[in-house]
Parts: structure tokens; sequence; C-alpha cells
């Protein structure tokens, strides 16, 4: 086995999780440092929002497209070490990688959203905004729809193919096999938070899914830190 790639897969799980974290934690510690989430849906007061704390949602938003970018090499670094399994890691992997891009381009989405179209908004007149209103209503109802699929793809096909992977073949500690199935069912188990006026169980379902997906994560990277020179053979244990 290539160790270095093990390494690097292992340091950029870490890294994946290091670097989402401001996304989840900004909701949270959002008061503390002076910004106001708005409890209406209407635009003009979540572009006040963005444009008035510019910078802070500018940067959230490149760190989630850099999360993503490491966990990409860090899902190959996966499938490396546990195509051994048999052919079914590859659909694991073809289901993960598929999954990202279509997470990646929701948060382009966002990117566009928060830094071109926010602002323009707020210039524009009163005769302009509707327009643009109907844009942005567009834009983020396709946002959800990649988030969607592609969460469903990744956390939902490729994880838990990978932790049967880990089952049956020892790679990884067998409970982070046990725990990617268990995120896996709690993500298809979720999936009504992403349509509108879902219960609030379906969101707490999905966040608990996704902070359970990143500690996933955070161990699949210490364990292929750790990961002994010997679990380069290509035929599974016994």
């Amino acid at each position: 086995m290539n160790v270095s790639l093990t390494k690097v897969s292992g340091v950029c799980a870490i890294l994946t999780t290091a670097s989402c974290l401001p996304w989840m934690v900004l909701p949270i510690i959002a008061p503390a440092v002076g910004i106001e989430f708005p409890q209406s849906l209407e635009w003009e007061d979540w572009a006040r929002l963005k444009v008035d704390h510019r910078s802070v949602f500018l940067t959230v938003d490149w760190l989630v497209i850099l999360c993503l970018i490491f966990e990409t090499a860090a899902v190959v670094g996966f499938f490396y070490v546990l195509r051994v399994a048999g052919p079914l890691t590859w659909l694991g992997l073809a289901a993960w990688l598929t999954g990202l891009q279509l997470v990646m381009l929701e948060h382009i989405f966002v990117l566009g959203i928060d830094s071109v179209l926010m602002p323009r908004y707020l210039a524009a007149s009163s005769a302009v905004q509707p327009a643009l209103d109907v844009l942005a209503s567009t834009l983020n109802g396709t946002r959800f729809l990649a988030a969607l699929v592609g969460n469903i793809l990744a956390l939902g096909v490729g994880v838990p193919v990978f932790a049967l992977a880990i089952l049956r073949t020892r790679r990884a500690p067998s409970w982070i096999g046990w725990l990617g199935l268990v995120i896996a069912v709690m993500t298809w188990a979720g999936i009504g938070a992403y349509f509108p006026d879902a219960p609030d169980v379906y969101h707490d379902i999905a966040r608990l899914a996704f902070v359970g997906f990143l500690v996933w994560l955070v161990a699949m990277g210490v364990a292929w830190l750790r990961m002994p020179r010997s679990f380069g053979n290509s035929t599974v244990d016994a």
C-alpha cells in the first residue's frame, strides 16, 4: 500500500470536520457575536443580514467548499484501503463522490447568493426586487434539491457501503463501521427535513445524523493515520 496516500486521507478526513465546524456553530454563537438571524422568511431581512455581516458569511461559505475538497480526498483514501472488500465498494465510491459534487453545487449557489445576489437585491429598486426575489427563490429551491440528493448519496449510500466494508475487512475498529450504519439510517429517517413545513423532529434527526457523520470522519481519520502497513495486503482478513 502507498502509506502516504493513507496518511493524507486521514489528515483530510480530520480537516473536513475542522473546516466544517464554523458552519455548524455559527447559528449557535451568532447572538454572542452580534449576529441576529431573522425570524421571518423575507428575502430583504436575510439580504440585510448577509450584507451587514458579509465577511463572516463569505468566510464560512468558502470554508464549507474547502471542507468538501478535503472530504473528496479523504473518500478516495478510504476507498483505496477498503476496495479489497469487493466490487460493492465501487458503488460506494461512485455514490459518495457524486453526492459530494451535488453538495458542492449547493454551496456554490449559496456563495453566489451571499456574495452577488443579496447586495444587488438591497441596491435594486422596488420595481426590480420582485424579479430578484423570484431568482433567489429559484436558486434556493435548486440548492435544497441538490443538498437532498447529494446528502442521500453520500451519507445514505456511500457511508454505509464503506461501513460494511470496514466490518468485513476489519481495516478499522468495528464500532466505526456500526456508527456508519447508524448514520445512514438516521440520514434516511431525516429526509423530511429537506421539504417545506417539515416537523421539527426531522430537522433534529438530520442534524444529529450530520454531527454523527463529522464524528465518524474524525474517527476514520485517526484510524487511517494509525493504520499498519500490513493492511496494504490485497486480501480480506480471515
